[in-house]
């Protein structure tokens, strides 16, 4: 991969961090996929491939409503059409298979699944009338599932949103209705196989976040705790287990700006820790280390943090918007020499000359 050294004192002037220690990151950038105003990736998914190390990237093209895939070779890009429907484009996630091989799950004007054999896709729509801006796919003994959300509503009552789960066995799908109240949803499976969505929840039907929420199945039926009932909570809710199997979770709330991690101790408590200022975070933990991007406050700057349980959060300015604002981004471990995640993000530049360019950062050495 040709690299660049990304210069960051520019926006490392402009941070506000809440609890985080912040070094000087050298990290490498490059373009995935530029376009015209809608461009590339205002969606997109981070995972590396099982066997060959490779970064796969799927994402929306919203110049032309398309679900993209491209992956690094080792020497350059290659992309694919994933599904180049109309109403497609939204709410993207990425997996492998037992077979090493992609599928994307998204949500335009229904919720779709596509996984590859070869070099063609194969593609079923699980649910009609699941428009998502966030879905998560995860793979269990070699079966996908999916959790999304559905909104109904009837003549002078305010709209329900529903949390979901779409579950394939074999080739058949079957969806199951899990809470109520919900906007972003995260997807994880616990060692012995049960699912787990941490989910934003809505108390009052306002359609906004008002509560973060872990709903785990047992047995037959879903309990569902409420971890925080406070304005905004639950926002951009990601989920994943630690080494000793216990649910992590990092939000952001609105009406704070503060990225926080949620842990589960052994008696069941949960403890919060404020990662640092900003929104939109994503979530990884590798060998035990939860490792989060975010965006600055400015919107300027893309975050890489990761804890460890002695020092505390530490950071870097992983990359620079230049004269965009970072949307979204999305990461996959591990890729650097440390464990560092490869990530996937979006830039939004306004004005005459708008565009939305994806682009990919990895860290020193790779």
């Amino acid at each position: 991969m040709r690299k660049t050294p990304l210069v960051v004192a520019a926006v490392a002037a402009l941070v506000s961090l809440a609890g985080i220690t912040l070094h000087a990151a050298y990290w490498y950038t490059q373009v995935v996929a530029s376009g015209g105003p809608l461009g590339f990736g205002y969606f997109n998914a981070t995972a590396l491939q099982h066997g060959t190390g490779f970064v796969h990237v799927a994402y929306s093209d919203g110049d032309r409503d398309d679900v993209k895939l491209s992956w690094w070779t080792g020497v350059a890009w290659q992309t694919q059409t994933v599904d180049g429907g109309r109403n497609v484009a939204r709410g993207i996630d990425l997996a492998f298979n037992a077979s090493n091989q992609p599928a994307v799950s998204y949500a335009g004007d229904a919720l779709k699944f596509a996984e590859r054999s070869g070099s063609s896709w194969t593609i079923k729509t699980v649910e009609s009338g699941a428009r998502n801006d966030v879905t998560s796919v995860k793979y269990f003994n070699g079966q996908p599932s999916i959790s999304y959300y559905v909104t109904s509503q009837s003549k002078k009552e305010p709209a329900v949103t529903t949390l979901k789960l779409a579950s394939r066995n074999g080739t058949a799908w079957t969806t199951a209705a899990v809470a109520q109240g919900v906007r972003y949803s995260s997807l994880a499976f616990d060692s012995l196989g049960h699912p787990a969505i941490a989910y934003a929840g809505d108390r009052n039907g306002d359609s906004y976040a008002d509560s973060l929420r872990l709903a785990r199945k047992v047995g037959t039926a879903w309990q569902v705790t409420t971890i925080d009932d406070s304005s905004g909570a639950g926002t951009w809710a990601r989920l994943a287990f630690d080494q000793a199997g216990l649910p992590v979770i990092v939000d952001s709330p609105t009406s704070v700006g503060i990225v926080r991690f949620w842990y589960q101790g052994a008696g069941g408590a949960w403890t919060v820790e404020q990662i640092g200022a900003g929104f939109r975070p994503a979530l990884v933990v590798h060998q035990g280390v939860p490792i989060v991007t975010y965006v600055t406050p400015d919107g300027y700057g893309l975050i890489v943090a990761r804890r460890d349980p002695s020092a505390g959060w530490s950071g870097v300015i992983a990359a620079a918007a230049g004269f965009g604002y970072i949307g979204q981004s999305s990461l996959s471990v591990p890729y650097g020499t440390g464990g560092e995640p490869a990530v996937a993000y979006v830039v939004d530049i306004f004005g005459i000359n708008a565009s939305r360019t994806l682009w990919f950062a990895s860290p020193p050495g790779y």
